[in-house]
């Protein structure tokens, strides 16, 4: 093994999680953005609306199906 690989492994590991996380994150804001978007029209979306003042109230309504993530 030539002398210089061992650091140049662990840089294209690094690298490799870093390009794991920043696709992760690109889609969590691209989530984000689409959710912004539906709350800044003139007609703020119900659904959303009612969604985002159940979970901030803790709140769920007889008929829902709660799924409990990590």
């Amino acid at each position: 093994m030539p002398a210089g690989s061992k650091p140049w492994a662990a840089f294209a590991k690094k690298f490799g999680e870093m390009e794991t996380e920043i696709a992760a994150l690109t889609s969590e804001r691209q989530d984000w953005e689409k959710r912004l978007t539906l709350m800044r029209d003139e007609a703020v979306d119900r659904d959303v609306l009612e969604e985002r003042a159940r979970a901030i109230l803790g709140r769920v309504h007889r008929n829902d199906v709660v799924v409990m993530g990590r």
